[in-house]
């Protein structure tokens, strides 16, 4: 079976997946206050979306963070300009996943695949586990054209390989778990289809494939987040 490990979880399709709540703050008190209620949730994963971040000490940030999670895992994401983020240059985005790659405090870095630095951000991330990712807030792409991308994240040595799409209709959800059920026979792969006709998607991933899925406890990070509760309540009925 395909699998990987992030902190103390296992990883692997047809698993239950594994629910990744973002601390999406503006102040790094606030991120902190996030992280703790993290900690004391069911949760399995917390994301750091640094790019929400207003300038801070990060290394300082991520040992509260580290604390008050209690030992569930982290996820160190700067989303870019590009996939519904922050604008940031090369350099500062490389300096970033330097920093993540050198904390303790840091379970796996999330590693766009359209970064123009990609290839040189996932020498840099070294030992630590790599979700190599793709956002599009548009649409959804073909199927060659999906299957493709998270195809390449595993050809570069990403422990899991992410795709979000917009989905505007019931087909595009469709197709897009075709090619988690495609790709999940040979990777790890976390696949989610954004918007209301995707909702779906976030609660049934385990019947396809995909490894994990993101849910909220406060600040949403992409539309159609689900709430924790109604995440929880969705893989119930779909725990196979």
């Amino acid at each position: 079976m395909n699998s990987t490990r992030i902190g103390n979880l296992s990883l692997a399709p047809g698993q239950r997946p594994k629910i990744i709540v973002p601390i999406a703050c503006a102040s790094p008190e606030e991120a902190v206050d996030a992280a703790r209620a993290i900690g004391a949730s069911s949760a399995d994963m917390a994301e750091l979306r640094v790019d929400v971040l207003s300038e801070t000490d990060l290394p300082a940030l991520l040992d509260e963070i580290r604390n008050a999670l209690a030992g569930k895992p982290l996820l160190f994401t700067f989303r870019t300009a590009a996939e519904g983020g922050s604008e940031v240059t090369p350099e500062r985005y490389l300096s970033l996943i330097q920093t993540a790659a050198g904390h303790d405090g840091v379970d796996a870095i999330d590693i766009e695949l359209a970064s123009p630095v990609f290839d040189e951000a996932m020498k840099i991330a070294g030992s630590k586990p790599v979700v190599a990712s793709f956002h599009d807030f548009s649409a959804t792409p073909s199927n060659k054209e999906m299957e493709a991308k998270l195809r390449k994240m595993k050809e570069a040595g990403a422990q899991i390989a992410k795709i979000a799409v917009t989905a505007n209709s019931p087909v595009d959800v469709a197709r897009l778990l075709e090619v988690t059920a495609r790709c999940a026979k040979d990777f790890c792969v976390l696949t989610i289809a954004m918007g209301k006709d995707g909702a779906v998607s976030r609660i049934c991933g385990q019947a396809f494939g995909s490894v994990a899925t993101f849910a909220t406890i406060r600040d949403s990070s992409a539309p159609g987040q689900l709430s924790l509760e109604d995440t929880q309540a969705g893989l119930d009925q779909f725990d196979l």
